[in-house]
């Protein structure tokens, strides 16, 4: 139990007001993270189409080379194709959530020099377009992930603020409130019957 003095009175109006900030704030980057969690959800679901349409364009282009190519020639080209691709990752800072930031780049393009198959160009170009759009898949549902975490202990940090400790505080401001009437109440009728009984005295 808190000890009910003015002292103590001016300190829970002070934590209260830094509550009741704490909690705007708090509802601000709610709104903030909110608005970039729902642009990369769409995102997301735009992607995964087509990351389902550039993988049948793969496999379409696979089969189709396999039908002039031996297996170990695919494999080699595939071999190739990785060899050329470089990756680059940064971070982006949000409201305190880090979210990827993924580039990739074609160091150097294969060339079909041999002019082996038509197809080999269309496995080059499905399987770039493929890693491309998975990459960017893979980045937005990983800050989908820490966007919906961080958005989570958003919530609970301003229930906890809101619903448990505004609450508390009020109520001891309340009590403290009621506690120095009490004693001003108190003191009042004191003075008052003190200066009565001098009254009485001097009459007397």
């Amino acid at each position: 139990m808190i000890e009910p003095t003015r002292m103590n009175l001016i300190l829970m109006k002070n934590r209260l007001n830094n509550v009741i900030k704490s909690s705007n704030i708090l509802d601000m980057k709610r709104k903030v993270l909110l608005d970039r969690f729902f642009k990369y959800l769409d995102k997301l679901k735009k992607e995964r189409e087509e990351e389902n349409k550039s993988i049948d364009r793969l496999y379409e282009a696979y089969f189709n080379a396999s039908a002039f190519l031996s297996s170990f020639r695919l494999i080699q080209l595939a071999y190739i194709i990785n060899s050329n691709v470089n990756v680059d990752y940064s971070i982006e800072k949000l409201m305190g959530v880090s979210l990827p930031n993924i580039k990739s780049e074609i160091i150097s393009k294969y060339k079909n020099l041999l002019f082996e198959s038509l197809s080999l160009d269309d496995i080059y170009d499905s399987y770039y377009n493929m890693f491309n759009i998975t990459l960017k898949y893979a980045e937005n549902e990983y800050s989908v992930r820490e966007l919906a975490l961080e958005l989570d202990k958003v919530k609970r940090r301003m229930n906890a603020l809101r619903y448990i400790v505004e609450p508390t505080i009020r109520k001891n401001i309340k009590i403290i409130n009621e506690h120095l009437e009490e004693i001003e109440k108190s003191d009042f009728y004191m003075r008052k019957h003190i200066k009565n009984k001098l009254e009485r005295n001097k009459s007397n």
